[in-house]
């Protein structure tokens, strides 16, 4: 009987091994995408807020523009230590080390812009990211 025992337990090892298996890695780790900034249809600007925390460390969204517009954004936080930064379509960084309130970017390039709001020293923030293109 013991070694009924064995097999069955053998087996049944086997069957959860093939379960875990075939769970795609995917699906254990889900991704966080950027939030898309939209500014409604004949206006120039839109305000998103947020609040950073150690678990969602960063604010990152995503605006598409054109060659040859302004960008103007304005960060509005509780904290000095929370700052924004601003990368082009190919990935250049706009902002230098961060910066905070009220910043004018001549945009040269057509493509989505990442804007990321994120807290230098990892604590709460609430913050409030006014965006004006023209």
């Amino acid at each position: 009987m013991f070694p009924r025992r064995r097999r069955v337990i053998a087996s049944t090892l086997g069957v959860l091994l093939l379960i875990i298996s075939s769970i795609p890695a995917a699906a254990a780790t889900p991704q966080r995408r950027d939030t898309r900034i939209r500014i409604p249809r004949g206006r120039t600007s839109t305000v998103v807020r947020g609040i950073l925390t150690r678990r969602n460390a960063s604010g990152d969204y995503v605006l598409r523009a054109r060659s040859g517009q302004k960008l103007f954004l304005n960060l509005m936080a509780t904290r000095e230590q929370t700052v924004l930064s601003l990368a082009s379509p190919t990935g250049e960084n706009m902002a230098g080390e961060g910066g905070s309130g009220q910043m004018e970017f001549d945009l040269t390039e057509t493509g989505d812009y990442k804007i990321s709001v994120f807290n230098r020293d990892g604590r709460r923030d609430s913050y409030r990211l006014a965006v004006r293109i023209r």
